[in-house]
C-alpha cells in the first residue's frame, strides 16, 4: 500500500492505535487493504484543503480571507470524522478505524482551539519582539501537538499493516510533495525573519528616545541595537538556504548589518542631545540674567554653542535622512524578497 502523507509537517494523516490483536482466521490482505482504503477515503479532502490554506497564509494579506481558509479546512475535518465513524471494523479489529477517527479528532481540537488562539497572537505580535516570539513559538508547539498525534498512530499504522501482511511503500503523489514543500518554506520564512525582526523592533525604541531627547535612553537603545544585530548577524551564519536559496538570509544580512551600523552612527545622535541638553540649560542661565548685566563673554559662549548645536543639528538631519532612505530600500526589499521567495517555494 503507497504510504502518502495526508498533512506534511502542519498536519499529517496516518491510521491505526490500540492494542495488537490476533488477525481473524478469514481475514485476508486484500480485505485488510481495501479497509484501509475505505478509511482512508473521507480524509482525502483534508489535503487539499491544508494546501489552499498554507497557500492563503503564504500569498494572502487579508486575515478574513485566511479565517475563511481555515473553517473549510475545520469543516473538511468534521466531515471525514462524520464518515469514518460509520466504518465497521474489518474482522472485528477496529485499530485502523479507530486511530483514525483519534486522529482527526485531535486535527479537529488543534485547528479549532490552538489556530484559533494563534489568530488573537498574530494580531499582536508585530507590536514586540516578545509577542512576535510568543505567536512564532505558539505556532511550533500546535504544529508539534499535530506531529506527535502523526507519529503515535504511524507506529500503529506499520503494526496493522505487519499483522496482514500488507507492505507500505513511502510515496509523496504531487499534492504531497507541495505541501512539505510548502511547509518548508515557511518555516525557513519564520526562522530568517525572527532573526532581523528583533534588531528592527529594537530600532523603534531607539528612534522613540531620539524623539524623545531621552539621553539615557538614546545610549542605552543604542547599544542594545548593536548587540541585537550582532546576535543576529551569528545566528543567521549558521541557517542554510533552502534547496539552494539563500535571498531571505541575504535580505535579512543586509538589513541587520544596516542596523548594526545605524547604531555606530548614532553616536552622533547621542552628541546632538548632549549639545542640546547643555544649550537648554544656557538659555535657561541667561534669560535669567537682566541684559543689563549680560557679560561679551556670557553672550559669545552662548553664541558658540548655539553654533555648535547647528553645526551638530545639520549633520545629524543628514545622517537621519541617509539613515531614512537605506532603511526603506532595504525593508522594501526584504518585502519583495519574502514575496518572491514565497511564490518559488508555496505554488499557488
Amino acid at each position: 500500500m503507497n504510504r502518502s502523507s495526508i498533512l506534511l509537517l502542519t498536519l499529517a494523516l496516518a491510521a491505526g492505535s490500540g492494542c495488537k490483536t490476533i488477525p481473524a482466521p478469514d481475514a485476508t490482505a486484500p480485505g485488510a487493504l481495501a479497509h484501509m482504503k475505505e478509511v482512508n477515503a473521507p480524509a482525502d479532502p483534508i489535503r487539499s484543503n491544508m494546501l489552499t490554506y498554507i497557500q492563503t497564509v503564504a500569498h494572502s494579506k487579508d486575515t478574513a480571507e485566511m479565517e475563511q481558509r481555515r473553517t473549510v479546512l475545520i469543516n473538511s475535518v468534521a466531515s471525514a470524522l462524520r464518515k469514518i465513524r460509520t466504518i465497521q471494523p474489518y474482522k472485528g479489529d477496529d485499530r485502523y478505524r479507530a486511530a483514525t477517527e483519534d486522529l482527526l479528532d485531535k486535527m479537529y481540537a488543534i485547528l479549532t482551539e490552538d489556530y484559533g488562539r494563534l489568530v488573537d497572537l498574530k494580531k499582536i505580535s508585530e507590536q514586540s519582539y516578545d509577542a512576535m516570539e510568543a505567536y512564532m513559538e505558539a505556532r511550533k508547539q500546535a504544529n508539534n501537538k499535530l506531529q506527535e498525534a502523526r507519529d503515535e498512530t504511524a507506529q500503529v499504522e506499520e503494526l496493522f499493516a505487519k499483522d496482514y501482511n500488507i507492505r507500505l511503500v513511502e510515496n509523496t503523489d504531487e499534492l504531497g510533495k507541495k505541501l512539505e514543500k510548502a511547509s518548508a518554506a515557511m518555516g525557513h520564512q519564520s526562522k530568517v525573519f525572527l532573526l532581523y525582526f528583533k534588531a528592527y523592533k529594537q530600532e523603534e525604541r531607539l528612534i522613540e528616545a531620539l524623539d524623545k531627547n531621552d539621553i539615557s535612553g538614546i545610549e542605552q537603545n543604542k547599544d542594545a541595537l548593536q548587540d541585537f544585530a550582532q546576535e543576529g548577524l551569528e545566528k543567521l551564519a549558521s541557517v542554510s538556504p533552502l534547496d539552494g536559496d539563500d535571498s531571505l538570509i541575504q535580505a535579512s544580512r543586509q538589513l541587520l548589518e544596516f542596523y548594526k551600523a545605524e547604531a555606530n552612527k548614532s553616536e552622533l545622535f547621542l552628541d546632538l542631545a548632549l549639545k542640546k541638553d547643555r544649550l537648554d540649560r544656557a538659555k535657561q542661565s541667561i534669560d535669567s540674567m537682566d541684559p543689563a548685566r549680560r557679560t561679551k563673554d556670557q553672550i559669545d559662549s552662548f553664541n558658540k554653542l548655539v553654533n555648535e548645536y547647528n553645526a551638530l543639528a545639520q549633520r545629524s538631519n543628514a545622517l537621519n535622512s541617509e539613515l531614512n532612505n537605506n532603511r526603506k530600500v532595504l525593508i522594501d526589499r526584504w518585502n519583495r524578497t519574502s514575496d518572491l521567495f514565497l511564490s518559488r517555494h508555496v505554488p499557488k
